[in-house]
């Protein structure tokens, strides 16, 4: 009797309806993402960074020791995105195989920007390095940051990557820049922000000599201060710095002066805040300065040595200065393409804090190792 029964297909039928239409579908939607994707030219690249250093930190400075084998927090892929010849962007990412917080493997944006190109100039817009964050004089591979501190805080001036609109022409940058307003000043309220922090830096280059003039200012008000009045806070900066090639030798040097730099944003080791001391806001002032020379001694190797000094003080003479120093030598050792080993030993000398005591010294050496893909 089963064999005279007929079966329906329709089911069937409408089941592979529904299949064919959505590929279909998708299809579209995918054609209509990758037709913009292939119009663009993107360059894509990595850069693999592990921190294989000893540090001895005396007793001011904890009287401990160890060993740090670890993938560097600037490790980072990204890519480089050409539309035409007016529009362009990128990103870029860390990855790093803990967090600080959580400790756990973290990835967090470096950069997202887009640019727009025309005869006058070019237009910046999104997250990329500020004009005071984009001079790097030192190649100092040990991090008291996250790997490659460049004597980033301790010498070298350095402002982050931050949310920007930035134009650049014939080596000039002015840029408007998110305010910094998580401060040390304690003294509770509401933050106002009226306008932008303004960055500028002009970089002159002729055959062997650069050049760098910089500066920047921002301002914010704290309101419902309990028990006080309002307070303004005004921060700035400005400073000079510059390099000459000779051969196969090389020098570089920078100074700088700033005003209430942790309000500001500008990232040291050092004390760096205006303090709100008897219902008054008091000043912080910080100076900073390197000096670095290096040597090509062959196509394999680069020697360089440096040293930074920062110091801030807050002016009242209840506060002694805060000052930090750090050198070293390294040899840069060029084993293929995109991949190189840098030894480095040096010092990290913590100086004084603002109430005088000693913050101990740490010595150090080891290698970082670098493949970039």
């Amino acid at each position: 009797m089963w064999a005279n029964q007929s079966i329906s297909t329709k089911p069937k039928e409408e089941f592979i309806m529904r299949k064919l239409l959505f590929s279909g579908v998708l299809t579209i939607v995918l054609l209509a993402f990758t037709v913009p994707l292939m119009a663009a030219d993107w360059n894509f690249y990595g850069s693999v960074r592990m921190s294989t250093f000893y540090g001895d930190n005396d007793k001011d400075a904890g009287d401990d020791s160890g060993t740090d084998w670890d993938l560097q927090g600037n490790a980072r892929i990204g890519a480089k995105v050409k539309v035409d010849d007016a529009i362009g962007g990128g990103f870029e990412f860390a990855v790093t195989d803990e967090s600080v917080s959580a400790n756990k493997e973290s990835v967090n944006t470096r950069l997202l920007y887009a640019t727009y190109r025309s005869d006058a100039g070019t237009l910046l817009i999104g997250q990329s390095y500020t004009p005071l964050a984009d001079m790097f004089y030192s190649n100092q591979v040990y991090g008291w940051i996250a790997g490659d501190t460049d004597m980033l805080g301790v010498g070298q001036i350095w402002d982050y990557r931050r949310p920007l609109i930035m134009f650049s022409t014939k080596g000039l940058q002015i840029a408007l820049v998110e305010v910094q307003t998580a401060t040390a000043l304690g003294s509770g309220g509401d933050v106002d922000v009226i306008i932008p922090k303004i960055e500028l830096k002009y970089h002159f280059k002729k055959d062997n000599v650069f050049a760098d003039i910089f500066g920047g200012y921002q301002s914010y008000k704290i309101e419902d201060i309990p028990g006080a009045s309002d307070e303004t806070i005004s921060s700035y900066t400005f400073g000079v710095g510059g390099g000459l090639n000779f051969g196969d030798a090389y020098v570089k040097a920078g100074a700088y002066m700033a005003r209430n730099a942790g309000q500001f944003g500008l990232l040291h080791i050092t004390a760096d805040d205006a303090v709100y001391s008897g219902g008054e806001l008091i000043d912080n002032d910080t100076i900073g300065g390197l000096f670095v020379a290096g040597y090509k001694a062959s196509d394999k190797i680069q020697l360089e040595a440096g040293v930074g000094y920062v110091a801030s003080e807050v002016d009242d003479s209840a506060y002694e200065k805060d000052d930090n120093m750090t050198y070293y030598v390294q040899a840069t050792y060029n084993i293929y393409k995109g991949f190189f080993i840098v030894p480095e030993v040096g010092v990290v000398d913590y100086g004084d804090n603002s109430s005088g005591a000693s913050q101990g010294k740490n010595t150090y050496f080891g290698a970082k190792w670098q493949i970039n893909f």
